[in-house]
């Protein structure tokens, strides 16, 4: 998932890449078809991803050691980024991954698992202090709040700007500097939350001032996440402030993983990424109509991986599918499909699964609310 996201980022990001060396790049890490490695690594530490619903961190990471190698990669074949280990991978905690979740345990445990990753890194006998991550996987409520303004803040950049800077720095900061810092920060955060909401108080993970210096400037380009499955008999005190936030994908029967489906599309900037493995329920039930709609509006559709009935996860009577999306204009190319009908080899090497397996179905199988993930006579329209 995290490749498939960065391959697209990379696409949109560099036109003048082709795609099938971006995709070789990524999967084999392997630059050599690449015709400005400078440019490439440019936008890898560049590039801005989070899980809103990141638990204790499989996915950032996932995405911390992607970047890793795809950068050490260019550096050996290409003698460029001349860093240490531990100086390119704290850059990357630093610059690239964000994650929230309601539970202060299992964001210790993301913050612990990142801290982890970093120290095997270091060689010496003297190693500095860890990073501080306060603000950059942080603790609360992802659904809760508004959704973000991705134009607001355009007479106040200045201090956005300051508020970024400020974040920045705390991160390697310790001591009298770090809580200076960390004071600053609280300052700006709440002047920019002054503005943003005119005093009012707002309930739930803020996006637009948590993470103001992101939507400035247009928001996240990759948002990866395995959403919490709650079925909605277990959240009912929560769905009228669910179907006040998300009003076009709320169904009072939804799972609670669909509205992270609508947070993420809003958390992203105009042709980043999306990748979710979910439960597969929302492609045929009732509930999923105003999701399907809501996606085949706003997203161009990449990869559709349907498991089926098959029990992927051990630990959890789940059903998955994992979607690949771009934000933007709808679907107007074909869109790899793949119904995974066994857990044998090639499984679980998943982008052999989609080679030897995938068909390429029209745009026109997923337009409105009905989705259609076969062709002919196995052809089965999902019921709205």
């Amino acid at each position: 998932m995290c490749r498939e996201a960065l391959k697209g980022y990379l696409e949109a990001s560099l036109p003048k890449e082709k795609p099938d060396k971006i995709a070789h790049f990524v999967d084999e890490h392997d630059p050599g078809g690449l015709r400005d490695a400078e440019a490439v690594l440019e936008g890898l530490r560049r590039v801005r991803v989070c899980d809103p619903a990141c638990g204790s961190g499989a996915y950032l990471l996932g995405m911390l050691h992607e970047l890793m190698e795809l950068r050490t990669c260019l550096f050996s074949t290409r003698n460029i980024d001349p860093v240490s280990a531990y100086d390119r991978k704290l850059e990357i905690i630093q610059r690239n991954v964000f994650g929230v979740d309601i539970d202060p345990f299992v964001i210790n445990i993301a913050r612990l698992r990142l801290w982890l990753s970093l120290a095997v890194e270091f060689e010496g006998n003297d190693p500095p202090p860890l990073p501080n991550l306060k603000f950059e996987i942080e603790e609360g409520d992802s659904l809760a709040a508004p959704g973000p303004d991705q134009q607001q803040g355009v007479m106040w950049a200045k201090e956005i700007d300051q508020f970024g800077a400020a974040k920045a720095l705390y991160i390697k900061a310790h001591g009298e500097a770090k809580k200076k810092l960390e004071k600053q920060v609280l300052d700006l955060k709440q002047s920019i939350s002054s503005w943003t909401h005119h005093g009012h108080h707002v309930n739930g993970f803020d996006w637009s001032v948590e993470f103001a210096e992101v939507f400035h400037d247009g928001g996240f380009d990759i948002v990866v996440a395995n959403p919490p499955y709650v079925r909605m008999e277990l959240f009912k005190d929560q769905k009228p402030l669910l179907k006040q936030n998300f009003p076009l994908v709320h169904a009072e029967r939804s799972d609670l993983y669909c509205y992270f489906y609508a947070r993420a599309v809003e958390l992203l900037r105009s042709q980043g990424m999306l990748a979710f493995i979910s439960s597969n329920k929302w492609l045929r039930a009732n509930y999923g109509m105003q999701l399907r709609q809501y996606l085949a509006q706003r997203c161009a559709l990449v990869t559709l991986v349907d498991f089926g009935d098959l029990q992927v996860f051990q630990a959890a009577t789940a059903y998955p599918m994992v979607l690949i999306a771009k934000k933007g204009t709808p679907t107007t190319s074909p869109v790899m499909t793949v119904a995974v009908k066994s857990l044998d080899p090639p499984y679980p090497d998943i982008s052999s699964v989609v080679a030897q397996q995938g068909q390429r179905l029209p745009p026109e199988c997923f337009l409105g609310a009905t989705w259609t993930l076969a062709t002919g006579d196995a052809r089965t329209a999902f019921q709205q």
